[in-house]
């Protein structure tokens, strides 16, 4: 259990187990990080912050807490087990980053064939490899194959403008029309919903000027498309003057 200065220790270790069955792992983190400044020996702390850590992906800090562990409590064999576990995915995550930022380098100069071949060294359940997969199939003209891997990414990932994007281009690429004016009416719906501040929608017939924040993909597209009046296929038409942005915004996100 931990300590508080209040004796409200039996609260605040609920509050994070809380976080962490709910999966809110970010939270969680926040305030075992407090309670590690406090008491920088903390079994509890260092053990859950390994934890989370690892369920977050960031196995080079889950590698921290577990070597500090090994090192306080060299008796408890578990320690070990994990520390030599994470210690291992921090490696092939790094590899995983190195394989594809060569892929997206390949890429970016038009050597498909170099870039797929990285990709054969890529971690294959990674939902970046399928974006990459998709990116390649796309340039081939496979749209097919090029959506499916956008769909399968995006499963796995959650919703991803971007990724969404790419989706609706493939549809239109296709001429899959309907598809793909249904994938852009999701898109700026889940954009007024995410974003009720810059009113998209809700007073076109007064012509409300909506705010573009210039990176926002979304907001950039909706606020002119409504500007300008456009509906249906005329939408679709103007999104596609992205296609070559949305692509590589996707590669240079990953990058960073």
């Amino acid at each position: 259990m931990f300590q508080t200065q209040d004796g409200a220790g039996s609260s605040y270790t609920s509050t994070i187990y809380g976080f962490i069955r709910d999966q809110k792992y970010e939270e969680a983190v926040r305030i075992l990080q407090i309670e590690l400044e406090n008491h920088p020996h903390s079994r509890a702390a260092l053990s859950l912050l390994g934890y989370c850590y690892y369920h977050m992906q960031l196995f080079h800090l889950a590698v921290g807490m577990y070597e500090q562990l090994c090192a306080n409590y060299p008796e408890v064999d578990e320690y070990q087990l994990y520390l030599a576990h994470t210690t291992q995915l921090e490696s092939e995550q790094f590899a995983q980053r190195v394989h594809l930022l060569r892929a997206a380098s390949y890429y970016e100069q038009n050597d498909i064939k170099a870039a797929c071949s990285v990709l054969e060294e890529c971690l294959p359940d990674d939902p970046t490899t399928n974006v990459f997969d998709g990116a390649i199939e796309y340039k081939e003209g496979r749209y097919e194959a090029a959506r499916a891997k956008f769909a399968d990414a995006l499963n796995i990932l959650g919703y991803q403008l971007d990724l969404s994007y790419n989706i609706a281009l493939c549809f239109f690429k296709m001429k899959q029309y309907g598809n793909a004016m249904r994938q852009i009416a999701e898109i700026i719906e889940k954009g007024v919903r995410d974003h009720p501040e810059l009113s998209v929608g809700s007073k076109s017939e007064q012509n409300v000027d909506v705010k573009s924040h210039g990176k926002d993909i979304f907001t950039t597209t909706a606020a002119d498309q409504r500007n300008a009046g456009m509906t249906g296929n005329d939408a679709i038409q103007y999104t596609i003057s992205y296609e070559a942005r949305v692509l590589k915004r996707t590669f240079l996100k990953l990058r960073s």
